[in-house]
Formats: structure tokens, C-alpha cells, sequence
């Protein structure tokens, strides 16, 4: 009988080590999960913020497109006005178009 009391401590220690083993072993593994997910939820609340910032960067230029666009209205209405006078100099209407092509460009890079 003692041979037999013997096997099974011997096996029940065997089945607490693997237990032990395998306890550890998960434990790990939600440690690893844990740590994926808080990395994983910084990373989300920082893109949320460069997004945010690049919305308003994107409403900035959409307002300034406006503004430009209002003033570009009102120079070729002036210009229509003048019922064939010259009222920009053809260096002036040459500069205006510089400007106009540039804010374009800019605006455009932007979007």
C-alpha cells in the first residue's frame, strides 16, 4: 500500500506542477493581451487627435479657399466694371495670377 500512496503524491504532484505550468502560462498570455490593448488604445486616441487637428487644418483652408474665392469674384467684377479701362497693368494682372495659381496649389495640397 505504501508503493501506492507513494505513486499517487507523486502523480497528484505531478498534475499541481502542470497546473502551476499552465496557470503561469496563461497568466502570461492575458499579461501580453493587457499590454497589447492599452498600446493599442493609446495609439487610437492619438490618431483621434491628429485627426481632429487635420480637420481643422482642412476647415482653416476650406475658410481661406472661401475668402479667396470671394476676392477673386469681386477683383473680376471690379475688372468687368471698368468697361474696358485698364485697371490692373498687365505686371499687376500677371502678379494676380502668380497669387491665384500659388493659394490653388497650396489649397490643393492640403486637401
Amino acid at each position: 500500500m505504501n508503493h501506492r500512496q507513494a505513486e499517487t503524491e507523486l502523480s497528484v504532484a505531478k498534475d499541481a506542477n502542470n497546473i502551476e505550468t499552465t496557470l503561469k502560462a496563461f497568466w502570461d498570455k492575458v499579461r501580453a493581451a493587457s499590454e497589447l490593448i492599452d498600446r493599442l488604445r493609446k495609439e487610437k486616441q492619438s490618431m483621434g487627435e491628429r485627426l481632429s487637428g487635420m480637420g481643422q487644418e482642412i476647415l482653416s483652408l476650406q475658410n481661406e479657399l472661401q475668402e479667396k474665392d470671394q476676392e477673386l469674384k469681386r477683383l473680376k467684377s471690379q475688372l468687368a466694371s471698368s468697361s474696358g479701362s485698364d485697371f490692373f497693368t498687365e505686371e499687376e494682372k500677371e502678379g494676380l495670377k502668380i497669387k491665384i495659381r500659388y493659394l490653388m496649389a497650396k489649397i490643393n495640397s492640403h486637401l
